[in-house]
């Protein structure tokens, strides 16, 4: 039998070639930018955490992270170049409006926008990429009994003999359509969309607190579920922006009540707590303060340590 790498094959092994794919989108990020267009990246290559200034595009990506191998460029880049692009550019405009104190009318158009960006934000990452597909792997690995099995099911006369040889001849892998195709039906899952749809949504803003909030690769802060009474979930929009959904009018009101001062600290300590690689700042003020966190590693959500079924 061929013996074929299969971890080349899927969603994520052209990582560190090709084009920037952005996990933490520029438009996100663009927020805590100064006046020169740069904002701070807080990363600790090694035991030390340095602050760095850098423009919102050169941050949070991965350079081919969601190429499709194997496949006619129209479907290697499509996830980047179609189903992300499409995806941040209807969530940009609504981030835009709230940014601007808008008051806004959550039609359907509008919600769906922005629950899908949020959602895309949570798998998004290298990680869970990483995560989602060695699972679907394991249903196309070549060298694997049961894909033989079902191969030589359908197999017809002038087929080649083995699974690994048909892979090996294809200019193409199932598999990494199917990786590509599970991140889009996840991050489209109208379950997930819809319990999000459904919460309140608002924009606490802050006026003069000390130092204001902090994002990461990480920044959605999140209950262990949406279901219940109290769950919530939220995501800095800005240094002195948060967006909250919440499943009732008392939650909301308890954490609009909350000492801002206190709510941006909690804010920041699990942001920067649940960061892998980067922390964003508006300054490079807060290095103390992010030292103490990063590499913590909190999940972010119960996604963090999840893939798809």
């Amino acid at each position: 039998m061929l013996q074929i790498n299969a971890a080349e094959l899927v969603i994520g092994a052209a990582a560190g070639k090709g084009e920037k794919h952005h996990y933490i989108p520029s438009l996100y990020t663009r927020a805590w930018a100064g006046a020169d267009g740069r904002l701070c990246e807080y990363a600790r290559p090694y035991r030390e955490v340095k602050p760095q200034w850098k423009h919102p595009d050169a941050t949070g990506y991965v350079r081919g992270l969601y190429t499709v191998p194997r496949n006619d460029p129209t479907v290697s880049e499509y996830i980047e170049r179609q189903f992300f692009k499409v995806t941040d550019d209807q969530a940009a405009p609504v981030l835009q409006r709230m940014r601007a104190g808008e008051q806004i009318n959550w039609d359907s158009q509008c919600r769906s926008a922005w629950s899908r960006f949020v959602i895309s934000l949570m798998l998004r990452n290298p990680e869970y990429v990483a995560r989602m597909a060695a699972e679907v792997l394991g249903f196309f690995d070549p060298n694997n009994e049961e894909a033989e099995k079902r191969y030589q099911e359908i197999r017809r006369q002038d087929d080649p003999e083995t699974y690994a040889e048909h892979i090996a001849r294809s200019t193409f892998h199932p598999a990494g359509r199917a990786s590509a195709l599970a991140m889009q039906k996840v991050i489209d899952s109208p379950l997930m969309g819809g319990r999000l749809n459904q919460m309140r949504w608002a924009v606490v803003t802050f006026m003069n607190e000390r130092f204001p909030l902090l994002t990461s690769d990480r920044p959605i802060i999140m209950t262990n579920g949406l279901m219940k009474p109290t769950d919530h979930l939220s995501i800095p929009i800005g240094p002195r922006m948060l967006f909250i959904a919440t499943n009732n009018e008392e939650t909301e009101n308890m954490i609009r009540s909350m000492n801002p001062r206190t709510l941006m600290e909690q804010v920041n300590d699990r942001v920067a707590s649940q960061a892998r690689r980067y922390v964003y700042g508006l300054g490079n003020k807060q290095l103390r303060f992010i030292e103490n966190r990063l590499g913590r590693k909190w999940p972010s959500t119960p996604l963090e340590t999840s893939v798809p079924a």
